[in-house]
């Protein structure tokens, strides 16, 4: 549940943030950024009212609920001025930040781009201008960068800032965790079995690679042309879970594997569609 504030309550913390950033020389903005900053204040409550609704919170709305308090009780007694709600957002996204760039540096210690352009682009030269150039206090709703190199995984539209970055990040370190048990060679042989100009693509590696698992797997199952995409995808899904539990937990161990299961999974859909197309 959010917190709803009157626009006289955000008022006065736009007026601070305009203080800060013309460092009082000045009273006035234009309307560009006077809406770029409420956008800044808004972005921080938000963070917060998403903390609330955590499985922390979960876990203290099932406690508060033994002791006989409602959701409303909880929600009530959540409600801070939405100075203390600001204020403690903009911590919120400054610890967010944080918790990224070092997400960033784990990825980026061992980042392999397989030779693609676009992957190393995204991560290896424009991820860290992101780290540079953001800005917590007066633009926390930009992201900066276009995230070009694509995953499996839609984001969701309403994510942005920091939110968006380290979600895209997190996909990433699972990508590059999932790629990293198998040998460099055979993931650029799939690759160039795939396109041989493949490094100037712009494509996921890792739907490249599981594809080629699943199926070389799918090709000895007898009459799969006679399938639906529906039954193809299920099928496909199957022979993912095999592989994930059968061969690639001898070389993970089984909680990541799950999460890599999980990850991969969003792409058998597409794969299903796109095989059947080919079969045709």
């Amino acid at each position: 549940m959010y917190m709803e504030y009157e626009i006289g309550e955000l008022f006065p913390i736009v007026k601070r943030l305009t203080d800060k950033y013309t460092s009082k020389e000045s009273s006035s903005v234009t309307y560009e950024k006077a809406e770029q900053l409420m956008g800044a204040v808004l972005y921080c409550i938000r963070e917060r009212d998403k903390k609330l609704q955590n499985a922390e919170n979960t876990e203290n709305m099932k406690n508060a609920e033994k002791a006989g308090k409602t959701e409303l009780d909880v929600v009530e007694n959540a409600k801070i001025s939405a100075v203390e709600a600001y204020n403690e957002g903009y911590q919120l996204v400054i610890h967010k930040a944080e918790r990224a760039k070092m997400l960033y540096e784990e990825i980026i210690e061992d980042f392999d781009s397989y030779g693609n352009l676009c992957y190393y682009d995204t991560i290896g030269k424009g991820m860290p201008e992101f780290f540079v150039h953001y800005d917590a206090r007066f633009f926390p709703q930009n992201h900066i960068l276009t995230l070009d190199y694509p995953l499996l995984i839609d984001t969701p539209s309403d994510l942005c800032g920091i939110d968006l970055i380290y979600s895209y990040l997190r996909a990433v370190w699972i990508e590059q965790r999932f790629l990293g048990v198998f040998p460099r060679s055979y993931v650029i042989e799939a690759l160039r079995e795939y396109h041989r100009c493949y490094e100037e693509l712009i494509l996921n590696i890792c739907s490249v690679v599981i594809r080629n698992i699943v199926g070389r797997m799918l090709a000895e199952e007898k009459e799969v042309q006679k399938l639906s995409v529906e039954m193809l995808e299920n099928k496909m899904m199957e022979l993912l879970k095999t592989f994930m539990r059968q061969e690639y937990v001898k070389r993970e161990d089984k909680g990541f594997c799950e999460v890599a299961e999980n990850y991969l999974s969003q792409d058998m859909h597409s794969f299903a569609v796109e095989y059947k197309n080919i079969l045709h």
